[in-house]
């Protein structure tokens, strides 16, 4: 089922029950052209394989996790080493393939549902996630939500492609970024972090005064874990669009971002016959820091029935 969510302003969104995705997103600019500002695929059959991930919401666990394997609670937990010897997006049984439940809707917002059963890819105890869209104004908002039966780890995210330019519109490069992160996480050949906090200054990372993301871009592209300043509910990053002039503030009430420039797109065939390349969108993944059950010394993981998961993000347009 894909759901058309309106706002009053007339900031429109496409959701499809198929993986929570966020299918697409209309945006307005100050000269009335209206533009789709998310990558996507063109129809809800082709979410059935989104290997992409697509305006996922990814879960249990986003991005990496060393060895494919972690403790908790005494008992060790092997997980699909789907991304060489490590586990990245919690493996191949995929939460954002799966159908979720309305909750409910109204024309401005829904809320869907998903019941994650006990030992779901390897990970102790169900969970009962939701996700609730919402459009107030200009502004789009994603609740996630998870309550474990059982301690376990959950860490969610968006994974929603923007090119502020138009969904087909080509290279991101020239998309001008602000993010308020002193320090980012150094990581290794397989895209694992160090356990360093390094601090941005001299760096390809440092986003602070903002600048093109073609400035200083590394080889291969972003793909990196940012550590936003601040804690609770905080502006994080300001994305504009070069030829658009469409402006999208991102705020989070989470530790991190990782910052992805769409690096492994290679031709994959999108909605409206477009053909997306390497570089053609840029994604603002705000989650906790990657492989963080394996630092201790970072923001846990780690919930509990008591202590379930939530986290917010908005993203404001203008």
């Amino acid at each position: 089922m894909i759901i058309t969510l309106r706002s009053e302003s007339g900031l429109s969104a496409r959701v499809c029950t198929r993986g929570a995705c966020l299918m697409g997103l209309d945006v307005t600019n100050g000269s009335g052209i209206t533009r789709d500002v998310t990558l996507g695929l063109a129809d809800e059959a082709s979410y059935r394989h989104n290997d992409k991930f697509f305006g996922a919401v990814v879960g249990r666990c986003v991005n990496r996790i060393a060895g494919a394997t972690f403790e908790l609670g005494g008992r060790t937990y092997a997980l699909e080493a789907n991304d060489g010897p490590n586990c990245n997006h919690s493996g191949s049984s995929r939460w954002h393939e799966r159908t979720w439940d309305v909750v409910e809707q109204d024309g401005s917002h829904v809320t869907l549902g998903l019941l994650s059963p006990t030992g779901d890819q390897g990970f102790p105890g169900s969970v009962e996630a939701r996700a609730t869209y919402a459009l107030r104004g200009d502004t789009l908002s994603l609740e996630l939500e998870a309550l474990p039966s059982e301690p376990t780890i959950v860490n969610l995210t968006s994974h929603a492609y923007f090119n502020l330019n138009g969904h087909a519109a080509g290279s991101v490069l020239g998309h001008r970024l602000e993010v308020a992160a002193s320090h980012y996480l150094p990581a290794n050949e397989q895209i694992l972090p160090t356990g360093e906090l390094r601090d941005v200054a001299g760096t390809a990372f440092d986003f602070r005064h903002g600048r093109t993301l073609g400035e200083a871009l590394p080889e291969g592209g972003y793909d990196i874990c940012l550590v936003a300043d601040g804690k609770g509910m905080r502006h994080v990053a300001r994305l504009v669009g070069d030829q658009s002039g469409i402006c999208m503030d991102v705020s989070s009430d989470q530790p991190g971002m990782q910052l992805y420039t769409a690096n492994f797109l290679d031709g994959d065939q999108g909605k409206d016959g477009a053909v997306y390349q390497a570089r053609d969108a840029v994604c603002l993944e705000c989650a906790g820091f990657p492989d963080a059950i394996h630092h201790p010394e970072w923001p846990s993981v780690v919930v509990t029935p008591e202590s379930p998961y939530r986290s917010r993000l908005e993203l404001a347009f203008s």
